[in-house]
């Protein structure tokens, strides 16, 4: 009865009772800015690069990326404002306070973190650290700009040249602020932009990609760099496959058009000679069968086979020529010319072989015939 009473009691009075004790977490849903999942903790740390200094652009925006997914962005921008102490949200958003400030402390380097270490609250180290770094830095604008005018491909390929170029250009955005608003003058100004970034992409590549690179100058409208960059990929790609593919079809036509019989033809370089390379020429000192004579201060062969001092029997141009010429057919020739017999010959043959083995050529044996023979 008196449970019925009090009920109508509080009813009556237009108030409802809040029981101390029920927890937090409906008021605090996880949509809310104040609310803690239990996985979260003063030890997490949300960003891998810690912030050194100069690379504070960097660095401030994977941080804001980072809080903006754990819904804690407000407590740096000051869109979550500190409730009075007597407020019911007071303890909540002192905890959530104090968790984001723990995890922007991990994500500074030993020597920072000290320095904001016994600050009270987010937004003030926050902007803290965005006044000593977030200034304008002209020197550096001067160094990016120049490290870009100065950037080429040369040994690199299109990927690796690609991504340090984007580096410089992302770097350099974040030290020049862009307007925001929707207008046309903003999409020229961005539209400009996107222009500069490709004509400087594609004046640090090697003059092997003329063709293309006029291709895409030619374009109305130009390209987006983006688009360029793949165009340049397979392009690079198809680079790579083509010297594989045409030397494998030449030497496979060589291959199929030799004389099986036919040897490879040589000429020396150094010496204007065929029959030799210079690998093997007696003349080239680089090579293993160089030779020198003493006697006669001559390279191509020694002492022994000099002709100044052995000296040498007189021929005629013809004979020589002959013997030239009969030597280099013989050396490309596979197989010699075997010598013709006369009948005269073939029956004296016959008649010096032994009785009951004259019905074969193939069993002939005796002295072989010398140039007094014949």
């Amino acid at each position: 009865m008196s449970d019925t009473a009090s009920t109508a009691s509080s009813k009556s009075n237009g108030k409802k009772s809040v029981n101390k004790d029920t927890p937090l977490s409906t008021e605090y849903a996880a949509s809310s800015p104040l609310y803690l999942h239990h996985s979260d903790n003063p030890g997490v740390i949300l960003v891998t690069q810690l912030l050194l200094g100069d690379n504070y652009p960097t660095w401030s925006r994977a941080l804001r990326m980072a809080l903006d997914a754990k819904n804690k962005l407000g407590f740096i921008d000051g869109s979550i404002a500190k409730p009075e102490d007597a407020s019911t949200k007071f303890h909540q958003w002192t905890r959530c306070n104090s968790m984001v400030l723990s995890w922007i402390v991990n994500a500074l380097s030993p020597e920072i973190s000290n320095s904001v270490i016994y600050t009270a609250t987010t937004r003030e180290v926050w902007d803290d650290l965005r006044e000593r770094f977030s200034q304008k830095n002209t020197p550096r604008i001067f160094e990016i700009r120049r490290a870009i005018a100065n950037h080429t491909q040369g040994n690199s390929s299109i990927a690796s040249y690609y991504t340090i170029l984007k580096g410089y250009w992302d770097e350099l955005s974040s030290y020049i602020s862009l307007t925001s608003c929707t207008c046309g003058a903003s999409q020229t100004s961005m539209n400009h932009i996107q222009e500069e970034h490709l004509m400087q992409f594609l004046a640090g590549l090697n003059e092997s990609y003329f063709g293309v690179r006029s291709n895409m100058l030619l374009q109305d409208p130009l390209p987006t760099v983006n688009r360029a960059y793949s165009l340049l990929l397979q392009d690079e790609c198809q680079r790579s496959l083509q010297p594989v593919i045409t030397t494998s079809l030449d030497q496979s036509a060589m291959a199929a058009n030799r004389p099986q019989s036919q040897k490879p033809f040589y000429h020396c370089k150094f010496c204007d000679t065929d029959g030799h390379s210079e690998s093997r020429c007696r003349k080239n000192p680089a090579s293993k069968n160089y030779m020198f004579c003493t006697f006669c201060d001559t390279a191509g062969h020694t002492q022994s086979h000099c002709k100044k001092k052995n000296g040498t029997a007189k021929t005629n141009p013809s004979s020589s020529h002959t013997t030239s010429t009969g030597s280099f057919v013989a050396a490309t020739t596979s197989t010699p010319a075997a010598p013709t017999l006369t009948h005269a010959q073939y029956n004296q043959l016959i008649a010096m072989l032994p009785s009951g083995k004259n019905n074969s050529m193939a069993n002939v044996a005796g002295p072989e015939f010398e140039e007094g023979d014949w």
